[in-house]
């Protein structure tokens, strides 16, 4: 395995906090002096360079008609790949909603979906997010990272 010292992500997990709390949700590769080399997401939470979606069958089938928004809205992590590289892994929920209470309120009963995509030793996108899995059903294989 390659070790992978700089640049790093400042930060492996970002979440954004349904109770509405003002956080900031940048995310972004910087070298050892701290300079940032790549940007992913700004503070608000909207991707700064965005890949677009690699368009499968299967991903309209899931998709059921919704659209993928560009902006975190729930939850990102980055893992280190074996090559010095690093995967984006991203949560969305094409429904706009995350939560549904035992009475039903709040959402459709609907999974969540998570889509990947690689980046280069700099943080810099190499694919397009990809359908990777959807609640427990997965469209892909995952290779150790």
């Amino acid at each position: 395995m390659k070790e992978t010292n700089f640049p790093r992500p400042n930060r492996f997990y970002v979440g954004r906090p349904q109770c509405g709390v003002k956080q900031d949700l940048s995310l972004y590769f910087a070298d050892e002096e701290g300079k940032t080399v790549s940007r992913i997401l700004d503070s608000e939470g909207i991707f700064v360079t965005f890949p677009g979606v690699e368009e499968t069958e299967e991903l309209k089938r899931e998709l059921d008609g919704f659209r993928i928004v560009p902006e975190l809205q729930y939850e990102l992590y980055v893992k280190a790949r074996r090559d010095g590289g690093w995967r984006i892994y991203w949560t969305v929920r094409p429904d706009g909603r995350y939560w549904m209470d035992s009475w039903g309120f709040g959402a459709e009963d609907y999974e969540d979906m998570e889509l990947w995509a690689d980046l280069d030793e700099a943080g810099r996108f190499c694919t397009p997010f990809r359908l990777f899995c959807v609640g427990k059903k997965h469209f892909v294989k995952e290779e150790k990272t």
